[in-house]
């Protein structure tokens, strides 16, 4: 929010201003009053007008990188984000995955800025099927044909489910957001519920 307001105060006079977020956040709307009083929230399509399927795994979290093999195996995807809660565990899995011969990138806040814009434009040149990246890394991606958005850490932040949600599916194509649910988070399983307003059906076993 910094960076926006320290840009509005360098703009002359405008006539429209607009700001776009996959949720309206307390954050949101505060900035949103500090740029002006005068202002209206235009909703997009609801998500279930959307074409995007989701898949709820119950993945012990012992086993979660064997059920991210099969994943891959199975679905072969051309473009996938796998989304994890740390940095360190970015670095964790995309190693894994090159040591077992499979072609990924990474994007995470401890990298120089030069080298996450490097990877992202290599997949989304689709150079790489694969990225492994952090949320805060990952805001603003917007990827065309992404096949899969997959968390295989479930998110701590509620908003974050819609937000990795939304990297697929992009332009009303369809998409896949597919999450890994452990035993430890089962809480922020029912909190993700309670921010949607519906429930998002049960957990699904995954063959690994």
């Amino acid at each position: 929010s910094d960076e926006v307001m320290a840009i509005v105060r360098k703009l002359p006079s405008v006539k429209q201003t607009m700001m776009f977020s996959a949720t309206i956040t307390e954050a949101v709307n505060h900035l949103a009053k500090a740029i002006t009083n005068d202002f209206t929230v235009i909703e997009a399509s609801k998500a279930e007008d959307l074409n995007i399927s989701e898949l709820h795994y119950r993945v012990d979290s012992k086993d979660k990188w064997k059920a991210l093999l099969s994943i891959i195996y199975k679905k072969k995807p051309k473009a996938m984000i796998v989304f994890v809660n740390t940095k360190d565990e970015c670095d964790r899995v995309h190693r894994r995955l090159e040591e077992n011969n499979i072609d990924a990138l990474k994007i995470h806040g401890r990298m120089m800025q030069d080298d996450r814009l490097k990877a992202m434009e290599r997949f989304k040149n689709k150079e790489v099927p694969y990225l492994v990246a952090t949320d805060v890394a990952s805001r603003g991606i917007d990827i065309s044909d992404l096949d899969i958005s997959l968390s295989y850490d479930f998110p701590v932040e509620k908003e974050s489910y819609v937000h990795r949600k939304g990297r697929t599916g992009r332009n009303f194509e369809e998409g896949l957001a597919i999450y890994f649910v452990s035993e430890y988070d089962d809480r922020k399983f029912l909190e993700v519920e309670n921010y949607v307003g519906h429930k998002l059906g049960d957990l699904i076993s995954l063959d690994y």
